[in-house]
């Protein structure tokens, strides 16, 4: 692979621990708990606030600050931990997040973040 598809693919895993978590039987985060978010560590950004981290699942924001892809993934719909996520980070149930990305479709052609239904899967 070429150096520069290496980067971009490596760029482009933007994941979140949820996925290691749920996979060792990870219980949804309490009010005080907080999200840890995973990106490649050739990924120069060392924190990510709640509202980057929406906008980035939002699709609002589609890049890195040094303009590298910021592309999510997500756990499947039915997944305790994506709605855990959907509710904190998102601000929004799933159901929600569903009826949000059929307009974001309709009005803007843009999809949702994939979703994945293991912690290998998304790793």
């Amino acid at each position: 692979m070429k150096p520069c598809a290496a980067r971009a693919v490596a760029m482009r895993l933007f994941l979140a621990v949820l996925g290691l978590l749920g996979a060792i039987g990870w219980q949804a985060p309490r009010a005080q708990e907080a999200f840890a978010i995973v990106v490649n560590k050739a990924n120069p950004v060392t924190a990510v606030s709640t509202a980057e981290l929406r906008r980035i699942y939002l699709k609002e924001t589609r890049t890195w600050p040094n303009a590298e892809p910021a592309v999510p993934v997500d756990w499947v719909a039915t997944s305790p931990i994506r709605e855990a996520f959907s509710e904190r980070v998102l601000n929004r149930s799933v159901r929600e997040m569903a009826d949000y990305w059929v307009q974001q479709t309709v009005t803007k052609g843009l999809s949702p973040p994939s979703t994945q239904r293991s912690a290998r899967a998304i790793l």
